[in-house]
C-alpha cells in the first residue's frame, strides 16, 4: 500500500461544512458600509426631505449584520427598478447612532421605517421578503405617482383638444 501524498488528503465533512459556512458569513457581511445604498442618517437631512413631503426609508443597519445585507441589496433592486419612485433612503447606524435608534423606536439592527413626508406609513424589523418590501414602497411611492398620472392625463387632454381645435380650424370651421 502507497502512503498518500499531502496533495491528496481530504476534508473531512465535519471540518468542511463549518468552514462553507463561515466563508458563506463573511461573503454576506463583507463592506456592507461601503455597499449599503442611500446617506448616512443626519437630522438635518431627514428633517429637510419630511419638509419637501418626500418618500424617506429611514435604514437602521449594522455592518456585521446578515439581514442587514440582504435588506441593501433589496433596497438597490426597488432603486434600479423603481427610479420614478424618488426614494430617499437614510442609513442610521445601529451602533454609532444610538440615540437615532431610540428615537425611532428600533427594537435592533434590520428596522427599517418609511416616511412620506412627516407620516411615518410602514415599519418592519427584519424584514428580507422582496414582495413584502416592494408593496410597502410601491403603495408610499402611489401617492406621487397617482399625482404625476394626473398631471400627464390633464397634459394629454389639453393636448388632445388643441389638436382638435387646430384641425377643426384648419377645415375652415
Amino acid at each position: 500500500m502507497t502512503q498518500r501524498s499531502r496533495n491528496d488528503a481530504k476534508l473531512s465533512p465535519s471540518i468542511l461544512i463549518p468552514m462553507l459556512l463561515l466563508v458563506g458569513v463573511l461573503a454576506a457581511t463583507s463592506g456592507l458600509a461601503g455597499d449599503h445604498p442611500g446617506e448616512p442618517f443626519s437630522k438635518a437631512r431627514f428633517d429637510a426631505l419630511q419638509s419637501e413631503g418626500a418618500l424617506i426609508l429611514v435604514d437602521v443597519f449594522a455592518p456585521w449584520c446578515g439581514t442587514c445585507a440582504q435588506q441593501a441589496a433589496l433596497i438597490s433592486r426597488y432603486q434600479a427598478a423603481h427610479p420614478e419612485a424618488k426614494l430617499h433612503v437614510l442609513r442610521v447606524d445601529f451602533d454609532g447612532q444610538k440615540e437615532w435608534v431610540r428615537f425611532f423606536g428600533a427594537p435592533r439592527q434590520s428596522t427599517q421605517l418609511l416616511y412620506k413626508g412627516t407620516e411615518r406609513v410602514w415599519f418592519a424589523v427584519a424584514e428580507t421578503r422582496e414582495s413584502v418590501l416592494f408593496s410597502a414602497l410601491n403603495q408610499a411611492a402611489a401617492l406621487d405617482q397617482a399625482a404625476a398620472l394626473d398631471q400627464a392625463a390633464a397634459l394629454d387632454q389639453a393636448a388632445a383638444l388643441e389638436e382638435a381645435a387646430a384641425l377643426d380650424e384648419a377645415a375652415g370651421g
